[in-house]
């Protein structure tokens, strides 16, 4: 009895250190709190229902950054050492960067750049992990290290990303030579180790003054370079062949009839690219305070004519644009500050394949609060939904499903943490959970790490959920302000029998349903709230006449 008991209690107490999903949103899940700083944490899938982790930490020392990782199970349990498990360190070194890539064998490769503790001489090297974090390799391999070559005198690297190329994978990062301007540079690294090019890896042409930068695959065994390049704001995409020639050696302007990227242009939140079909890439930026998109084929060559189409060219300003290709469609989320937004609010729009919007015209709000600097994200869900997160500085980190017609599948965002504990400022990753719901990892402003996991019924612990057609006493409308008509945005299954809108002063005046929406022409201009009633519920939505 008394070894069950002591079996019993070593097992809850190593579960409790190895944590789980939290249920409560001011006490999130911790993923790391060591001592010193945690930062540049990156996430991805392992490729059935966990997520590895991977961070810089300076526990040891401020100027000296090593290579931490943790694996999380679907339940929220950490698999490694607790608070996270060394995977390198570099004596008078400082971690400054790093990009994990799962691997078909399910093995990982981390390419991490590290330069020394006076700020020269960086290096970029990847390390090759099994699933418990154990290396591969006798040693990490070295992919470039800054030097006088021929792609001239090198200080210093950064913006490294990783594409997985069949059972090899890209490596691409920024480099900026003595005199020069920064630039983009890749290798390509097989299985055993081997690199393609060697030192200092392969130039792309015509990428000076870079900013932003995401790469993708050719599906002929190349690379495709999507960046801001160049003075001013264009953005562009450059192809290279599997031999390392440019295709496209002057490149596409994507941005092709618009204004250029709008700032933040040099952030990876400046843009969203995707393949669709057809090997074929869709693009959305930030232009102008609107949404252009680009599609464009393996030729360079625009699919949509003229370019660009728009995600939302409302009249306010669309920022920070996120894009789902899923379920036969394509979604963009991003943050707006049309009113009533205080600061921004987040909208989602639904689109079939040749760029038609599907939803209310210019986007359907998702998640109405006050932010400050929020970050929006979007991961699809299943039965043809998505779900959106938002960070607001009242509410706190947040998501809501949305259902394939756009109608909410939840009463209310459910959140992540309070405010005490949201993302500083876009210091997050947000992933799919693969099971209609949605996993964020997320740095915090005192440098500790927090996860979270909001399944697809609304629990943050899967036990207690919402169900799906739960309907919610308060309803978005839109557009908002108003003008001619406002539309409703009512739960699945729900349809107005009749409907009043009563005024800031109380009156209350009749008006007639046409479907989820009703005109608006004949009121003053002013605030008011709706009643909408169906069946068997009483819903509620404001809004400002104009």
């Amino acid at each position: 009895m008394i070894t069950a008991l002591v079996l019993n209690f070593l097992l809850a107490t190593s579960y409790t250190a190895n944590a789980q999903w939290s249920n409560d949103p001011a006490a999130p899940m911790v993923l790391c709190n060591a001592t010193g700083v945690q930062t540049g944490l990156k996430a991805i899938s392992d490729g059935g229902h966990g997520w590895f982790t991977f961070w810089i930490d300076r526990r040891s020392a401020q100027d000296h950054g090593e290579l931490y990782g943790q694996h999380v199970d679907s339940a929220g349990y950490a698999s490694w050492t607790a608070n996270g498990q060394l995977i390198e360190s570099v004596p008078d070194s400082n971690m400054t960067d790093l990009s994990p890539l799962l691997m078909p064998d399910g093995t990982l490769l981390v390419a991490y750049t590290y330069q020394a503790t006076n700020g020269s001489g960086s290096v970029i090297k990847v390390v090759r992990l099994d699933a418990d974090g154990n290396e591969l390799w006798a040693a990490p391999v070295e992919i470039v290290r800054a030097s006088n070559g021929p792609l001239g005198n090198i200080n210093s690297f950064g913006r490294l990303k990783t594409l997985l190329s069949g059972d090899s994978a890209y490596i691409a990062w920024s480099y900026t030579p003595q005199g020069g301007n920064s630039r983009f540079a890749y290798e390509r690294i097989a299985p055993n180790g081997g690199v393609q090019f060697g030192s200092p890896g392969n130039g792309v042409p015509n990428t000076d003054y870079s900013g932003q930068l995401s790469i993708h695959d050719d599906l002929a065994g190349g690379i495709i370079f999507v960046a801001h390049v160049g003075i001013g704001a264009p953005l562009m995409a450059i192809r290279m062949n599997a031999a390392g020639t440019a295709v496209w050696p002057s490149g596409l302007l994507v941005s092709t009839n618009t204004t250029g990227m709008q700032y933040p242009y040099a952030s990876d939140i400046a843009q969203n690219t995707a393949m669709v079909e057809n090997g074929e890439l869709l693009t959305v930026f930030m232009s102008g305070g609107n949404l252009p998109m680009a599609r464009y084929d393996m030729s360079g060559a625009f699919v949509w004519t003229p370019t660009p189409y728009f995600a939302c060219n409302e009249s306010h300003g669309q920022v920070e644009p996120r894009l789902v290709v899923h379920d036969g469609h394509f979604f963009v989320g991003w943050g707006d500050n049309r009113p009533p937004a205080s600061n921004e609010d987040m909208y989602v729009q639904k689109f079939d394949m040749d760029g038609t919007p599907l939803w209310a015209a210019d986007g359907v709000p998702v998640i109405q609060t006050n932010t400050y600097i929020p970050t929006p994200d979007l991961v699809p869900s299943d039965s043809g939904g998505v779900v959106a997160t938002f960070d607001g500085n009242l509410l706190g980190f947040a998501a809501m499903r949305l259902r394939s017609d756009g109608t909410p599948a939840w009463p209310a965002p459910v959140l992540f943490s309070t405010v005490a504990f949201n993302p500083f400022y876009e210091a997050r990753v947000v992933l799919s959970d693969g099971e209609g719901g949605v996993v964020s990892f997320w740095e915090t402003a005192g440098n500790d790490l927090y996860a979270a996991r909001v399944y697809r019924d609304g629990s943050l612990d899967g036990s207690v959920g919402i169900a799906d057609h739960t309907s919610a006493h308060h309803i978005n409308a839109w557009p908002n302000p108003a003008k001619d008509r406002i539309n409703f945005q009512l739960p699945l299954n729900e349809m107005p029998l009749r409907i009043e809108v009563v005024d800031m002063l109380g009156a209350t005046e009749h008006v007639i349903a046409e479907g989820n929406s009703i005109a608006t022409n004949q009121l003053a201009a002013g605030a008011y709230t709706a009643r909408i009633h169906t069946a068997g519920k009483v819903f509620t939505a404001r809004f400002i006449k104009q």
